[in-house]
């Protein structure tokens, strides 16, 4: 405002000066006039602050009116979003139990249903297994008769076997001896300990010793042919069979070289031919040539 003020009173300087200049107004008369016109323009101005002041306090007021009005809309909406914010929680809750409870439901119903196709199945297997454990208890029938059958057949077959054994004569053991000699070996004895086993469980068993020999000429010695040195073979286990305990009627019989269980014209064979046997005929059997 004090701007606007010396301009006036520079404009008023100017134009003083041209109208003095001019020879118009005196100094006095224009001092005069600036006065009234600084006083006019000052009054004018002084109403012109007061006016801005009013306005500048009005304006304020409305600042602080539009602030308290923006506050409370900001309030307003907080609130408002709070409690949408409830309300969309109560919804979500109420939406969540809804989803929860139908859940359950499908659940049960599913649970339900396996338990039905499970029941069914355990059922229709049941039945299945009852109808193969039938099935199986016939089979089992059928072979218990097929078995039975067997073991009768074959109760037969040991009795009439047993019946044959009973008739029929049993080589006990075979002994060898060495070439001309009549004596017994320690295998030989080991194999007659076999056969007297044998021979004491049949003790109304009559037990036959023959004795053999190879077929080579007896030059000389003790023996004078094959017959007589198969005898002695004979008569030497037999003696030991007594000597052992056996009470078995035993009789001895020479076959000299008659009866070959091997070549005559190999070594092994001969070896073979140089033996002893010992037969065990059962009770109302006898003997060939006795």
């Amino acid at each position: 405002m004090r701007n606007m003020t010396v301009l006036a009173i520079a404009g008023i300087f100017v134009c003083s000066t041209v109208l003095c200049g001019c020879g118009k107004l005196s100094n006095e008369e224009f001092e005069g006039w600036k006065n009234d016109y600084v006083d006019a323009n000052d009054k004018a101005f002084s109403n012109l602050g007061d006016r801005a002041s009013s306005l500048e306090t009005g304006l304020e007021q409305q600042s602080a009116d539009l602030s308290q009005s923006i506050g409370d809309a900001k309030d307003d909406a907080i609130a408002a979003s709070q409690l949408g914010d409830a309300d969309t929680i109560k919804r979500s809750e109420d939406f969540s139990k809804s989803e929860d409870a139908k859940l359950r439901e499908e659940l049960t119903q599913a649970a339900n249903a396996v338990g039905e196709s499970a029941q069914n199945f355990a059922r229709t297997e049941d039945a299945k297994l009852h109808e193969t454990i039938r099935d199986l208890a016939v089979q089992a029938n059928a072979t218990a008769e097929s078995v039975s059958s067997l073991e009768g057949g074959l109760m037969t077959a040991q009795k009439d076997l047993e019946k044959a054994m009973a008739t029929k004569p049993m080589n006990a053991a075979t002994v060898q001896f060495a070439s001309g000699n009549v004596g017994l070996s320690d295998a030989a004895k080991d194999e007659l300990n076999k056969a007297v086993t044998a021979i004491k469980g049949q003790p109304s068993a009559i037990v036959v010793v023959s004795g053999h020999a190879d077929g080579s000429p007896v030059l000389g010695g003790r023996y004078r042919s094959n017959w007589d040195l198969s005898q002695a073979r004979a008569d030497s286990v037999a003696k030991y069979l007594k000597a052992q305990g056996v009470s078995n009627d035993v009789h001895t019989i020479a076959r000299g070289h008659v009866a070959p269980v091997g070549s005559v014209k190999t070594k092994s064979g001969r070896a073979a031919n140089r033996r002893a046997d010992v037969t065990v005929y059962p009770p109302g059997t006898m003997p060939p040539g006795m």
